[in-house]
C-alpha cells in the first residue's frame, strides 16, 4: 500500500537493504534506510544498483535514499516531518522501544524477528501476473 516515504530504520544485515527497497518499490513508496554501519559500504553497493536501475526506466533515484549511519542522522530522521511519513523500526525490541520512544513521526510497530507478509497476483499454475 502507498504510504508515502517510508523510514526504515534497521541492524546490520545488507539482505534487509535489498529486501526494504524493493517491497517500497514494488509498493509505490519511496523508502529512508538507515541501516547499521558494520554494513554500511554494502548498503552503499546495494542502492547504487537500485539508483542505476531506476535511472534506467526513468525513475527518481530519490526513491531509494541510504543514509549514512555515521551522520547525525537520529535528529534528523526522528523529527522529518513533511519529509517522512511513517518510520519502521525492523530488528531487535530494544530497537523499536527506542525507535517508538524518540520519533515524533507515526511508528509503525513490527514486531522483533522476521514477521513481513507481501501477496502479489501471480499466476502460477499459468505462469503470469
Amino acid at each position: 500500500m502507498p504510504l508515502g516515504v517510508v523510514g526504515v530504520i534497521y541492524e546490520s544485515r545488507p539482505n534487509v537493504t535489498a529486501d526494504l527497497a524493493v517491497l517500497a518499490l514494488k509498493t509505490g513508496n519511496a523508502v529512508v534506510l538507515k541501516g547499521g554501519k558494520e554494513a554500511y559500504e554494502s548498503n552503499k553497493i546495494l542502492v547504487s544498483l537500485f539508483h542505476q536501475v531506476l535511472k534506467k526506466h526513468k525513475l527518481p533515484t530519490e526513491a531509494v535514499l541510504l543514509i549514512d549511519p555515521k551522520s547525525e542522522w537520529k535528529k534528523s530522521l526522528l523529527n522529518a516531518r513533511g519529509l517522512v511519513d511513517v518510520l519502521i523500526p525492523r530488528g531487535s525490541n530494544s530497537l523499536i522501544n527506542w525507535v517508538r520512544e524518540n520519533s515524533r513521526l507515526p511508528v509503525i510497530e513490527t514486531g522483533a524477528g522476521v514477521c513481513h507478509t507481501f501477496v502479489d497476483n501471480y499466476d502460477v499454475k499459468n505462469q503470469r501476473p
